[in-house]
């Protein structure tokens, strides 16, 4: 829930700096959960903005994945209405 109102905050942040905000979010984020969840340490600050750095990859990663199949979809059906 903080997440998502974070990026939203951030937006027009984020598109003025190219993403860095996001890396920040998501640095932010692991740094909540090690305060939340007892007995979880992340390793001080490189280990905590390389796993920020890993979510935003996977999740840049994720979203063109699903880009790529919902644009594949779209081939597929125009195709099937073609007949082909």
């Amino acid at each position: 829930m903080l997440r998502p109102l974070l990026v939203l905050i951030a937006l027009p942040i984020n598109l003025f700096v190219f993403g860095l905000a996001s890396l920040f979010i998501h640095t932010w984020m692991v740094y909540l959960a090690a305060a939340w969840a007892p007995g979880y340490e992340p390793g001080g600050f490189w280990g905590v903005l390389a796993a920020g750095v890993l979510i935003m990859l996977l999740e840049r990663l994720g979203t063109g994945l699903k880009e790529i199949i919902q644009k594949s979809k779209k081939v597929r059906d125009k195709a099937a209405d073609m007949g082909i």
